[in-house]
This record gives structure tokens, sequence and C-alpha cells, in this order.
């Protein structure tokens, strides 16, 4: 999420649209967020229903499946509006993914995912 972060900083949306390894990079970055939540067990999403996980898993699927339908717009909202809102969330539930408890032994693959990817 950091690596969004820096990659949009003093950017705009015409960036996004117009600079192909930008987007490439952010939808990248997208889908192993994506991912890494996937992996989550459903014991630590839990504590936090009110979080569209189903939908940020989604994007994911539709970023490696269905590239012909991301929506620039959509993308554009993902990282400037909701990201910086996910950011300090995620960081609590991989904290307690790393927690090692008997609904989620051992520490989840999702932490070491988005540690990669600058969580």
């Amino acid at each position: 999420m950091r690596l969004v972060a820096d990659l949009i900083r003093g950017r705009t949306k015409n960036n996004l649209q117009h600079d192909t390894a930008l987007r490439y990079a952010i939808l990248h970055a997208l889908m192993i967020i994506a991912e890494a939540i996937r992996h989550l067990p459903p014991a630590i999403l839990a504590p936090y229903p009110t979080i569209p996980w189903k939908d940020i898993v989604g994007i994911g699927t539709i970023i490696k499946h269905e590239y012909h339908r991301v929506d620039p717009d959509v993308i554009w909202a993902t990282v400037k509006v909701h990201l910086p809102l996910l950011r300090p969330i995620i960081e609590k539930v991989l904290a307690d993914a790393d927690q090692p408890a008997a609904t989620h032994c051992p520490p989840s693959r999702a932490s070491k995912y988005l540690q990669k990817c600058g969580r």
C-alpha cells in the first residue's frame, strides 16, 4: 500500500490513463493486495464486517482475468480514496494474522505478500 501511495504522489488521473508503466505498476500492486486478502482466513477478517473484503478480492480477479474491464476512474478512486482508508485496517489485520492463535495458526501467507508489496 505504501508503494501505491508513493507511485501516485504528485500524479493525476490523467497520468494514470496515459502512463502505461504507472498504470501497470498500480494494477499489479492492487492485484497483490487483493490476492493477499484472499489468503487471509475468515476468522481474521470477521472482526471487520464493514470492510467489503469480497469486493477487494473481486477487483484483483478483474485485473487478472478481465483486464479489458478495468475502469481507470475506479482504479483512481481506489488508490486515492479507498486504499488510504483501508491501510490502517490492513495493518491491524496483518498484526492480528501474525499472532498465533487457535483460530488462525500459523501466521498467514497474506502478510508475507503484502510485506513484499510494501504494505
